[in-house]
């Protein structure tokens, strides 16, 4: 894909755009290198290392907001992005979209907002410079995973059932993208049963690809908005590392450029980007996320799930979001890259811990 068609699609909406500023307006100055920060471990909790958020301003060359929009809470921003930390500990919003941290914020002596190393290096780096992402390759297939079918109906209580809404979002989203020269794969073309191992053995046969699979939510009755899902990082709490984690920082900037668009076109900032360790996602060989469309449980997004023009539009918002991120993805441009600090560091000192987060709900993955 050019690199002239690339700033088109980049432009298609605001929200996409703001996903992925470009390195010279993430850093105006000088580029930062290695050599002038000092990647050591400000502080630990429970052996996970963590880095001063004034560290994270001073390599993305950010400012000290001069508002924030909630009490206690402390913001780094330009004109183009903001990362917001707290007040509580799991609070974490990048230009107002939520991201779900791996491990939760913590302060230190002084009352100073500390965020993993974890978190920088999975999140908020792939969301802040797309373009330097290890491992980047050109997509040549999308491949689009309708959720359920056949006897599994998934989300009821609408006048559609969720296995019938998702597919009709994948064959929207099947002709967009291949309207934009890309190649597709849908994992199913009608209301028939897949299993997981089935869905992964059909997706892993195609190198260079992406894997997007669509679901409809279910909650409490207030609950509303588009939610995106990558696979942890992390071990489960009982288990070892997949290696389908190796992906998760793509999966991360992908994850970003979906929720953002989707958000745009529901109107309302959703659940923002989470992790999870949903078995679908922890087989796959390459970049994947879990989107969840709406919630089939809030009447006023009920009613829109099932009319055909705002599955268009659903479908046409993660189009958009594949073409830029595609074009970000694209090994294409040779890119001096500022290295982020490791996962894993020696910690020097402690450091105390915020209030304890609600963490996100953890659900049970479904086919």
């Amino acid at each position: 894909m050019s690199r002239e068609k690339c700033k088109v699609l980049a432009g298609l909406t605001v929200a996409v755009a703001l996903c992925f500023m470009p390195s010279d307006v993430l850093a105006k100055d000088s580029p930062v290198t290695h050599s002038e920060t000092s990647w050591e471990s400000a502080g630990e909790m429970g052996n996970v290392p963590y880095q001063m958020v004034d560290e994270l301003r001073s390599f993305y060359k950010l400012d000290n907001a001069a508002k924030v929009r909630r009490k206690g809470a402390y913001c780094i921003c330009n004109a183009d992005v903001s990362l917001e930390f707290g007040p509580a500990s799991n609070d974490l919003i990048i230009s107002g979209v939520r991201i779900y941290p791996l491990h939760p914020l913590v302060r230190d002596a002084q009352g100073r907002f500390m965020v993993s190393r974890d978190d920088w290096v999975q999140w908020i780096d792939p969301i802040m410079r797309p373009t330097y992402l290890i491992g980047r390759e050109e997509v040549k297939t999308v491949i689009i995973d309708a959720g359920h079918g056949g006897h599994d109906q998934g989300a009821q209580g609408m006048e559609e059932n969720e296995s019938r809404i998702t597919l009709q979002v994948a064959e929207e989203l099947q002709k967009k993208l291949e309207k934009n020269g890309m190649h597709t794969m849908l994992t199913r073309s009608g209301d028939y049963f897949l299993s997981e191992h089935q869905r992964v053995d059909a997706a892993n046969m195609y190198p260079n690809a992406i894997f997007l699979t669509l679901h409809v939510n279910s909650g409490a009755a207030e609950k509303r908005g588009p939610e995106v899902y990558i696979l942890s990082p992390l071990p489960p709490p009982e288990g070892e590392a997949r290696v389908a984690a190796i992906h998760a920082p793509r999966s991360a900037a992908l994850a970003y450029a979906v929720q953002c668009a989707l958000s745009s076109v529901a109107g309302v900032a959703g659940g923002g980007c989470g992790h999870v360790h949903f078995s679908l996602l922890s087989s796959l060989k390459m970049p994947a996320v879990w989107i969840e469309l709406g919630y089939a449980t809030n009447q006023q997004e009920s009613a829109l799930l099932v009319t055909p023009a705002y599955r268009e539009k659903l479908a046409d918002a993660i189009a958009q979001a594949v073409n830029v991120y595609a074009c970000y993805a694209s090994p294409q441009g040779k890119l001096k890259v500022n290295v982020p600090p490791p996962p894993v560091a020696k910690p020097v000192k402690k450091a105390t811990t915020s209030p304890s987060p609600r963490g996100m709900r953890t659900r049970k993955g479904h086919s």
